[in-house]
C-alpha cells in the first residue's frame, strides 16, 4: 500500500485550500475573501483516496504576507532536507491558479522563476499546473478561455514543453481526485533544491532559487542605498529651516530606511545557511518533525496490522504555499 502526501501551491486566492477542503470531503482548513495568508509552518491533512492513504501538506509560499522570501526558503528547504535526509523522494507537485485572475502580476512571474528553480528541469514532469474555479459562471466562457490561452501560451509554455502536465479544477471532489489521482503513479525523485544542498553542499543563497531571491535583495539594497543619499542630502537642505514638520518627516523616512536595511543583513544570513545548518534546525527539540508528525497521525489512523515502512512521497511548491503528496510503502 502506498501513503501519498500531496502539496499544493499557488499564489494567494487561487483555491487551494479550497481544493484540500474539496477532496478530502470535511472543512479542514479555513478559506479566506482577503489576500492574506494563514499559513507559517506545514499543516498536514489525511484521506484515503481509491483505498491508497493520502496525506495533505501545506506550507507557507513565497507572497505569505508576514514572513519573507528567505525565511519561506528556509522553511521549506528545512522541511525537504528533512525528507533528504530520510531518503525519501516526492512524487509530485500541484502549482494552483485563478483562472479569473485577469492579469498576470509582477510577483507571481517571480514566483514562478522560484517554484521551477526549487523544482527544476529534471523534475518537471512530476509536476501539475492547475487553473481553479471553474465553476464560476460570472464571466463569458470565450473571456474564461481566452484568459487559459494565454497563460498556457505566454507564462507556462515552457514549463508544459519540459514536461509539466495541465489540469483545470471544477471546484468538485470528483475533480479533484482526478487530478491527485493522476499522479498516484509517478516515479518519485528529489527537487532540484534538495540535490543542491544535500549532494552538491550549497548555501541556500547558492541554490537556484536562493539565487533569485538574492538578486532581488541585491537591487532591493540599491535602492535604499539611493533612496537613503536623498533623504540626506534633503535633511541637509532643511538643516537651516524651522520647518519642524518637514524635518521630521525625513527623519522617519530615514528610520524607515536604516530599519529595512538591517532586515536586508538578516535575509543575507539566512542565505548563507547549508544543509547542516537547516537540519540541526529541524532537529531542535522545539520544532516539530514533518515525518514524525505525519507517521505518527497514521499511526494513529491506521489499522494495528498494518505498518509504515518507507516513506517514497509525492510532494508540491507553490508561490502562495505548499502542499504536496508524499508517498509511503506500508506492510
Amino acid at each position: 500500500m502506498v501513503i501519498t502526501h500531496d502539496r499544493i501551491m499557488g499564489p494567494t486566492g487561487s483555491g487551494k485550500s479550497s481544493f484540500i477542503n474539496t477532496i478530502t470531503g470535511r472543512p479542514v482548513r479555513e478559506t479566506g475573501g482577503d489576500l492574506e495568508s494563514t499559513t507559517e509552518d506545514a499543516e498536514c491533512e489525511h484521506m484515503v483516496l481509491n483505498g491508497v492513504p493520502v496525506t495533505l501538506i501545506d506550507t507557507p509560499g513565497f507572497d505569505d504576507t508576514y514572513l519573507t522570501e528567505a525565511q519561506v526558503l528556509r522553511k521549506i528547504s528545512s522541511y525537504l532536507i528533512e525528507m533528504y535526509e530520510e531518503n525519501q523522494k516526492l512524487t509530485g507537485v500541484l502549482y494552483l491558479r485563478d483562472i479569473h485572475e485577469k492579469k498576470m502580476k509582477g510577483s507571481e512571474k517571480r514566483n514562478i522563476d522560484l517554484f521551477f528553480s526549487l523544482c527544476g528541469e529534471k523534475y518537471l514532469s512530476n509536476v501539475r499546473l492547475v487553473t481553479t474555479k471553474w465553476d464560476d459562471d460570472c464571466e463569458a466562457v470565450d473571456a474564461v478561455e481566452g484568459r487559459e490561452a494565454e497563460l498556457r501560451e505566454k507564462f507556462w509554455a515552457h514549463m508544459e514543453r519540459l514536461g509539466c502536465r495541465y489540469s483545470k479544477y471544477f471546484n468538485t471532489q470528483a475533480s479533484a481526485t482526478g487530478i491527485v489521482g493522476q499522479m498516484l503513479n509517478l516515479t518519485p525523485d528529489y527537487l532540484q533544491i534538495q540535490e543542491e544542498l544535500g549532494e552538491m553542499h550549497l548555501s541556500l543563497g547558492q541554490t537556484a532559487a536562493g539565487q533569485i531571491i538574492e538578486l532581488g535583495q541585491k537591487q532591493r539594497l540599491s535602492e535604499l542605498r539611493q533612496r537613503m543619499k536623498e533623504v540626506s542630502r534633503r535633511m541637509e537642505q532643511m538643516r537651516q529651516s524651522h520647518n519642524e514638520a518637514l524635518q521630521q518627516a525625513l527623519e522617519d523616512q530615514r528610520a524607515d530606511i536604516e530599519d529595512e536595511m538591517e532586515e536586508m543583513d538578516e535575509k543575507n544570513r539566512i542565505l548563507e545557511q547549508n544543509y547542516k545548518s537547516l537540519l540541526q534546525k529541524t532537529q531542535s527539540p522545539d520544532t516539530s518533525f514533518l515525518l514524525k508528525q505525519l507517521m505518527k497521525r497514521w499511526d494513529q489512523k491506521l489499522p494495528a496490522d498494518i505498518t509504515i515502512k518507507k516513506v517514497v512521497g509525492i510532494g508540491a511548491l507553490g508561490a502562495v504555499g505548499v502542499a504536496g503528496l508524499v508517498a509511503a510503502t506500508l506492510d
